[in-house]
């Protein structure tokens, strides 16, 4: 168990690594292009960006959860297994880009949405290769090539994409230069792969084992597209509902909550692997690594939620300046949603462990119609605030169906114990919020703060030990 607890907190830290220098680079990124294309520019960006991500997702039809599985399970296979997915995502992402080049026209939108589709598009091609070294990686846990390829993108996208909107390159300059970045850690991951594992070859991919993964990438498919447009449907019914400008600024209050949810995405990445192993101790071994990892997650998350509420104004002036001043709002309730989505990255890990991808599709399509609904309600009444409110309680219903069928799958997960506690104080640090709005803010979040504490200390929410024996971990390694 030791052992097992030292390779997570190992691949953690350079999980850690990885993604805190790509979204440190994001922020950098974000923090131009805000200033320089304005409320409308970037809000046109987002739209198209959020095309883009539908498409990565849709051409990546899982395929990555189904290779680090079965490098996880057995290495020896590993060039054949990431040729003949690598050959399916290739083809999926053609159908893909010119899928949303027909979505982007057929809906009207800006032609400068249409051209950053066109431009931007070209990285469901690159990306999804990328991703497949990424996943060979992840499930030979070797995270340290993952923070290599994810370090030297990350800085490149920073460097072409600034370079384009200091030069007075635009929107068009602005998505080359991330493409451009894209396209060095397809090189870089590509090549780390060939180094340890062999070269991704044609030669390699056997017919029959095409069709394997594609019956088997079909509930994943299901299940990853509808985790995406249930992340992203907002943004996509915003930008039929108001102008360019609210675009932008519900734009920056995801990226900002993207980068929050940083923290639980690693973890659930990094006990993956561990949870595939535990499975085949048996249902007790899993449960006890599940529970206790959400039940840490939720209450670091929380802390974290609690955190950005209060700074939202200053980090919206921070990263985007006074003109998107009116994101505030729509942060502070996406901030209350950070700790409900890192449960949903926990939970969801368990059943891909599980082998149980089937029902990531009735949640996801449930998750949907619900967000779907609530956002055409809300929308119209309050804005962008409608849209994170219809988030946040999605968000909820969410975690209790992935609770639901984690029971079903035979993984009886103690609902109370492992979430209820940290869901608790989160729910009184939101009641005391509310219920004191147009007080002072130094008042409003020192009493929410001080309820937060009281919950998780009254219901003994045993989460200080474990969080000091994880950076006691964290030191050693």
């Amino acid at each position: 168990m030791m052992a097992d607890r030292g390779r997570i907190a190992r691949n953690t830290v350079f999980l850690s690594l990885a993604h805190g220098a790509s979204k440190f680079f994001s922020i950098l990124l974000t923090m131009f292009a805000t200033r320089i294309l304005g409320a409308a520019g970037y809000g046109l960006y987002t739209a198209g960006n959020t095309f883009i991500e539908v498409g990565r997702t849709l051409a990546g039809g899982g395929l990555d959860y189904l290779v680090t599985r079965e490098v996880a399970d057995d290495r020896r296979d590993t060039t054949r297994v990431a040729s003949a997915a690598a050959a399916v995502k290739t083809l999926l992402s053609a159908v893909a880009y010119g899928l949303l080049i027909l979505a982007v026209w057929k809906l009207h939108y800006p032609s400068a949405v249409l051209h950053v589709v066109l431009i931007l598009g070209t990285i469901v091609f690159l990306e999804n290769i990328s991703d497949i070294a990424d996943a060979v990686f992840q499930g030979a846990q070797r995270m340290d090539y993952i923070t290599r390829t994810m370090l030297l993108s990350s800085a490149s996208i920073f460097v072409f994409a600034t370079a384009a909107l200091l030069f007075g390159l635009g929107i068009l300059g602005f998505v080359t230069g991330i493409t451009l970045g894209c396209l060095v850690r397809t090189l870089v991951g590509t090549s780390f792969l060939r180094r340890n594992f062999g070269r991704l070859s044609v030669r390699e991919v056997e017919n029959d084992e095409v069709r394997r993964l594609m019956r088997a990438a079909v509930p994943l498919m299901g299940a990853t597209v509808l985790s995406l447009l249930f992340h992203r449907i907002d943004i996509l019914m915003l930008s039929r509902m108001v102008d360019e400008r609210f675009w932008g600024y519900y734009g920056v209050a995801v990226r900002v909550i993207d980068v929050v949810v940083l923290a639980p995405r690693i973890l659930a990445t990094a006990v993956y692997p561990q949870l595939r192993l535990a499975r085949e101790k048996g249902e007790t071994p899993t449960v006890a690594l599940i529970g206790g990892s959400t039940r840490l997650t939720l209450v670091f998350c929380s802390a974290l939620a609690l955190l950005v509420w209060i700074f939202a104004p200053f980090i919206v002036h921070v990263m985007a300046g006074s003109e998107f001043a009116p994101a505030v709002g729509a942060l502070r309730i996406l901030a209350w949603a950070i700790a409900l989505q890192a449960g949903c990255h926990m939970m969801v890990r368990l059943l891909f462990a599980a082998d149980r991808e089937r029902d990531l599709l009735p949640i996801g399509a449930i998750g949907i119609v619900t967000n779907v609904i609530l956002n055409a309600f809300w929308i119209p009444r309050m804005g962008i605030q409608g849209a994170a409110l219809a988030t946040f309680a999605s968000y909820g219903l969410t975690l209790a169906l992935y609770f639901y069928y984690a029971r079903r799958a035979g993984f009886k997960v103690p609902l109370w114990s492992s979430a209820g506690g940290a869901l608790s104080a989160l729910a009184a640090a939101i009641a005391i919020t509310v219920v004191l709005r147009g007080q002072a803010l130094w008042l409003r979040a020192g009493l929410s703060a001080l309820g937060w504490l009281l919950v998780l200390t009254v219901l003994r929410v045993n989460s200080v030990k474990e969080l000091q024996e994880a950076v006691r971990l964290l030191r050693k390694r």
